[in-house]
């Protein structure tokens, strides 16, 4: 081993124990690079102890001084000796080529190659040669591209929203499902932006405190349900959850999130509710409002059978008077329930067509007068010539007689109704006036929700279930239109509604 030092310096200069030259190959074995150098005639003429342990190299091998013994060594070591072989001729055929290039070993080391020619005075001498065992390095880039790659392969193909944010709440990195959430054409479009340039005001407010106090605390939330709001009114539902993102260094740079859209099951959860309401409203209504009248009935019924030779005329066109009113109320109920549980049953079924009002208000009217005159109410039908819009016939005959029945609910004996319809520009608004007991503010309020299913007594005592008005409601929006009240506490009640007008019958 001593000779093999002693060779080593002496081919890079004299046969003398120059201190230059020894620090010189001291210097060489301390590189972390393996070096050989090979003159014009293809003699070694210099390596460092790095070249030697690199290739495994045996010392009878690198003692021939040949260089083509040394390659014939190292070939068995190379993946590709093909390639090996065919850039060292190109080389030494090129005089001064210089070259880089990286050579796999079948043991899966992998070294960097790096030549050029040696010169002494301006003239080539021959050439050097360096490698360098990169395995760590390219192990651990490769695992960062395999990193990299799993990575852009989960945000493009997982359907959740997935983004990154910096600590302005700016947008530096999302998914390409949320890419697509915000009616982007790519994920990039997204960089430099926040939630006020996709949300309303309000929710990109919300959720920007809520950023900066997750950063502020580096405390996080999961699974919120978030009510998204957008600038055309439209409203998603969200379940978020958001952490504080944290660099190398353990420095909070912003917020890391992942949401889900779950505005399919709210809905879902928000028709169960309604669901439910409906059956609790649908049992209520025959527990109390259709049970009481018809338990009137039974009752005027009973007293009129048992009595009836006792019963004096004036008495008895009294019960028959009451018994027609409780029956003509169950009937109305019974047909508001017929209509209600067919527009829950069918999902609000719509066929809208060409409607004569003129003729359909009439006889809806027509049906109404014998309940009117039991309290001396006269109703007014004010529309004299045929008149066309487009509308679902049977809910548009359900909502007028439900107004005229309020109506005549609500109006004192010897009132008056009246009943009008005309054309304003593209819609048709029909009117339904009574002089009766007019409503506060606050009871408009109440009967106009859209949700609401708010009632009062009449004035003879009558009830209701308020799903009469609820139906006038969702009917009239189904069709298109607008229903509306004014009302004067003491003075009485307009309610309107409007439907799509057409100019002539189709």
């Amino acid at each position: 081993m001593n000779r093999t030092k002693k060779d080593r310096s002496i081919k890079f200069g004299s046969n003398s124990d120059n201190l230059t030259l020894s620090l010189l190959q001291a210097t060489l074995d301390s590189t972390a690079d393996g070096i050989l150098a090979v003159d014009l005639a293809g003699m070694i003429t210099g390596f460092n102890r790095r070249f030697i342990e690199l290739w495994k190299i045996p010392e009878e091998v690198i003692e021939s001084r040949e260089d083509q013994s040394a390659i014939q060594f190292v070939l068995d070591q190379v993946e590709y000796p093909v390639n090996f072989t065919r850039k060292i001729r190109e080389l030494y055929s090129d005089l001064e080529a210089i070259s880089f290039d990286v050579i796999y070993l079948k043991d899966t080391r992998i070294f960097e190659r790096y030549s050029r020619p040696q010169t002494l005075d301006g003239m080539p001498v021959g050439r050097v040669w360096s490698f360098r065992d990169v395995t760590d390095r390219s192990k651990a880039e490769q695992d960062l591209k395999e990193q990299k790659y799993l990575f852009d392969i989960l945000l493009r193909t997982i359907p959740d929203n997935i983004y990154y944010k910096d600590k302005n709440s700016r947008f530096f990195r999302i998914s390409e499902a949320m890419s697509r959430f915000f009616g982007l054409s790519n994920p990039s479009e997204a960089i430099g932006k926040t939630d006020f340039d996709f949300f309303s005001e309000e929710h990109a407010r919300e959720a920007f405190r809520c950023e900066q106090e997750i950063i502020k605390t580096g405390i996080g939330i999961e699974n919120l349900e978030e009510k998204e709001t957008w600038p055309d009114g439209r409203v998603t539902w969200a379940s978020s959850s958001k952490v504080p993102l944290i660099n190398s260094n353990g420095i909070s740079i912003g917020t890391f999130g992942v949401s889900r859209d779950i505005t399919a099951r709210k809905q879902s959860e928000i028709a169960l509710q309604e669901a439910n309401k409906t059956k609790d409203k649908f049992l209520g209504i025959i527990a109390h409002d259709l049970r009481n009248p018809i338990g009137t009935i039974m009752g005027l019924a009973e007293i009129a059978l048992t009595e009836l030779d006792g019963l004096k005329n004036d008495l008895l066109v009294k019960y028959l008077r009451n018994i027609y009113s409780s029956s003509y109320q169950t009937y109305i109920l019974l047909e508001n329930l017929l209509q209600w549980a067919g527009n829950q049953r069918h999902g609000g079924l719509f066929r809208p067509e060409q409607v004569e009002l003129s003729s359909l208000i009439s006889q809806v009217a027509e049906q109404q007068v014998y309940a009117a005159s039991q309290k001396g109410i006269k109703i007014n039908n004010k529309v004299s010539r045929p008149i066309f819009g487009k509308a679902d016939i049977n809910m548009l005959r359900t909502v007028i007689r439900n107004l005229l029945a309020n109506a005549v609910k609500f109006t004192p004996q010897g009132g008056i109704i009246e009943i009008d319809c005309t054309d304003e520009a593209d819609e048709l608004r029909v009117s339904v006036s009574d002089s009766g007991i007019g409503m506060t503010a606050d009871h408009v309020s109440r009967i106009m929700d859209p949700d609401s299913s708010f009632t009062a007594t009449g004035t003879n005592g009558e009830h209701g279930s308020g799903l009469g008005l609820m139906l006038c409601k969702d009917f009239v929006r189904q069709n298109g239109g607008r229903i509306w009240v004014d009302s004067v506490l003491g003075k009485g009640s307009t309610f309107c509604f409007t439907i799509p007008f057409t100019s002539e019958h189709t």
